[in-house]
């Protein structure tokens, strides 16, 4: 997280989005 800092906020947001998209749907069928 803290190497965020340095990236624009809608990069950011790009990447959390993608987080929540991607990983979490595995993370959820893992559990």
């Amino acid at each position: 997280g803290m190497q965020w800092l340095g990236m624009p906020h809608n990069q950011v947001c790009d990447a959390l989005q993608l987080f929540a998209e991607e990983v979490m749907p595995k993370v959820t069928e893992g559990i």
